[in-house]
Parts: C-alpha cells; structure tokens; sequence
C-alpha cells in the first residue's frame, strides 16, 4: 500500500507543479508538462520558495492559517 500512495503523491505533486507554471508564468497545458518533466527540480524550487513566500506574506500565525483562531 506504501508504493501507492508514494506514486499517487508523486502524481499529484506533478500535477501542482504543472499547474503552478500554468498559474503563475501562463503555460499552456502542454509546455508546463514538459517543463516539469525536463526541470523537476528546478520547478519544485520556484514552487517552494513561492508558496513560502506567500505563507510569510500572509502575517499568520500557525494556529490562524490552520483556523485555529479561538
């Protein structure tokens, strides 16, 4: 079961990060594959950075951004 869901994870990750490309630079559908494909790391970078970067900017505490706010 392990391997599956290791693959399914690998498999939505791709995905995110296709769709970060799409989103955030405009690729199309099919450059943003091939982007991933031929740069995962360098994708998952951008993405990292991005995603932490709007995390920071947002000002939250942990308790607010997992909506614990009581």
């Amino acid at each position: 079961m392990g391997n599956r869901y290791n693959k399914e994870y690998e498999q939505y990750y791709i995905y995110a990060l296709e769709q970060f490309l799409i989103n955030t630079y405009g690729y199309s559908e099919y450059d943003a594959k091939v982007k991933v494909m031929q740069d995962f790391e360098e994708v998952k970078e951008d993405f990292e950075m991005n995603e932490k970067w709007n995390f920071e900017s947002c000002n939250l505490t942990s308790y607010e951004y997992r909506g614990d706010t009581d």
